[in-house]
């Protein structure tokens, strides 16, 4: 703030809150606003020509934005063919001084690879939201996508038996797979991959 000094000229500014020096022309100033509206700081700068002692006073009011603050809820993963959309207000819900802010999506935490599709992601992955607020303030953070791909559901090929004959089913398990077949008529289990059926044709 203010102008470049004069020779013979000595300078005082009030309040220094944030001032890096308050007896040059023109300090440099670091405000913090803690608080979620605009913070307004009127400075009083007073000039002394050095020989006469004259002086002159003015002011200058500086507005310190609130800094945003992105708190981002990931979503819930989701089975593939669904798709996430990172635009609903539930992943920055907790987030504060964000009013009137304009929300973009990144690929990178850089800001410079836009994400053309934020509301049908179809990838896991780490993209990121930026907010852009009052006076310019911005902030950007992570959100995680998990996308689960299906199961391969394999029941085997079609089966022609006699009655009473067994004969088996499905194909080998996979971990972490759970298994459920209906009807479960003539099986000996219907929570296995490959369970073995005997059914009898009285007909």
């Amino acid at each position: 703030i203010g102008t470049a000094p004069l020779n013979g000229y000595s300078y005082q500014w009030t309040p220094a809150t944030g001032l890096t020096d308050p007896t040059i022309a023109s300090p440099g100033i670091t405000a913090i606003n803690p608080d979620a509206t605009p913070l307004k700081i009127i400075y009083t700068l007073t000039t002394v020509i050095t020989s006469t002692g004259c002086q002159a006073m003015d002011d200058v009011e500086v507005v310190i934005n609130p800094q945003p603050l992105l708190v981002i809820t990931n979503p819930a993963a989701v089975c593939a063919p669904l798709k996430v959309d990172i635009t609903l207000p539930a992943i920055t819900l907790n987030s504060s001084s964000i009013a009137g802010g304009t929300f973009t999506y990144w690929k990178n935490a850089t800001a410079t690879d836009p994400l053309p599709s934020a509301k049908d992601i179809s990838q896991s992955g780490i993209y990121y939201i930026k907010v852009n607020a009052l006076g310019g303030c911005e902030d950007i953070k992570p959100v995680t996508i998990v996308i689960q791909p299906l199961p391969v559901s394999n029941a085997g090929p079609d089966q022609v038996i006699c009655t009473g004959d067994a004969v088996t089913l499905g194909s080998a398990a996979t971990q972490n797979h759970t298994y459920s077949w209906t009807p479960q008529t003539g099986l000996n289990s219907g929570t296995i991959a490959n369970p073995t059926v005997t059914l009898t044709n009285l007909g």
